[in-house]
């Protein structure tokens, strides 16, 4: 234990030892229920508002399997396994070529990429059994239905071209549903909340607009 605890110490592993402990506290904390309350919106949406917006990781979790499982659990999968490995490659390239100077450098920064790679690779595979957990709902069982009701900004903003919502139905269960603005000039800020006007049928958004 103690041994473990020198490598986590050593400098050239503090970035690795920070992205495991935050990920084991983020599990942690998320056991507990803590950020689960009927007032709140789940934390996997505070934590990628800002990756849902430009579309960019969403296309990567698609392309490596990751179906529609929550962000927040995608980036600490990645986050712990590159932590560990790169502390794993670190300590066996460093005792076998004990570089200086640049070279050190070099490698160090050739194992963060390395170690990168390594996290999004294991992740794709140990999270695609989580696929089957976490359902995509997609539209109720008749848009119409939806139309009318509050939903609540789950993404970073919403605006003409991008956005995402959750609503609470009446049978109790949330939802998160592709919304966009009908105003293209005013764009809705995360948590505010929103009034569903109407669904477009032909891509499969619902239009909104400011509830005040």
């Amino acid at each position: 234990m103690q041994s473990f605890i020198t490598l986590l110490e050593q400098p050239h592993n503090w970035l690795y030892s920070f992205f495991m402990l935050i990920s084991i506290g983020i599990w942690l904390v998320a056991s507990l229920g803590i950020f689960h309350t009927d007032t709140s919106v789940d934390i996997s949406h505070d934590l990628s508002a800002d990756l849902h917006a430009d579309g960019f990781f969403h296309g990567v979790g698609e392309m490596l399997g990751f179906g529609m499982i929550p962000t927040s659990i995608l980036l600490t999968l990645i986050m712990f396994v590159q932590g560990v490995a790169g502390i794993v490659m670190n300590e066996w390239l460093l005792s076998i070529f004990a570089p200086e100077g640049f070279v050190r450098y070099l490698i160090l920064g050739a194992n963060f990429l390395i170690s990168l790679l390594i996290g999004f690779a294991v992740s794709s595979v140990v999270s695609r059994p989580l696929r089957y957990v976490f359902k995509d709902y997609g539209t109720a069982t008749k848009a119409d239905t939806i139309v009318g009701k509050i939903a609540q900004v789950s993404s970073g903003k919403v605006n003409e071209v991008s956005g995402q919502a959750t609503l609470k139905l009446d049978d109790g269960n949330t939802i998160e549903v592709a919304v966009r603005t009908t105003d293209h000039h005013n764009s809705l800020e995360y948590g505010q909340k929103l009034l569903i006007l109407d669904f477009d049928k032909e891509k499969n958004v619902y239009l909104v607009e400011r509830y005040e």
